[in-house]
């Protein structure tokens, strides 16, 4: 019986339940995406570059100032549901 044919039987009153099983194909994207759970809607990942080493200098010498400190990237992340069905 094609699925076509069970419409008539699914639209008729009195179905309890309607059952079957699709088989189980192996999941390929596990080797390619990495998965991580979350409760939030948005989540963010900093990058930040810190003070580099201290440079010595003479007694008379100005002082090094590293202006480059801080935020560099700011990546903000939101979780997505996806899904896709295949028919055999």
């Amino acid at each position: 019986m094609t699925i076509l044919a069970s419409i008539r039987n699914q639209l008729l009153p009195g179905l309890l339940e309607i059952t079957g099983e699709y088989p189980k194909t192996k999941a390929e994207w596990e080797k390619v995406f990495i998965t991580k759970t979350s409760r939030m809607a948005q989540e963010r990942s900093l990058q930040v570059r810190y003070v580099g080493p201290a440079r010595s200098k003479q007694e008379t010498q100005s002082v090094y100032y590293d202006n480059e400190s801080g935020d560099r990237w700011v990546y903000t992340m939101e979780p997505i549901e996806a899904a896709i069905g295949l028919i055999h």
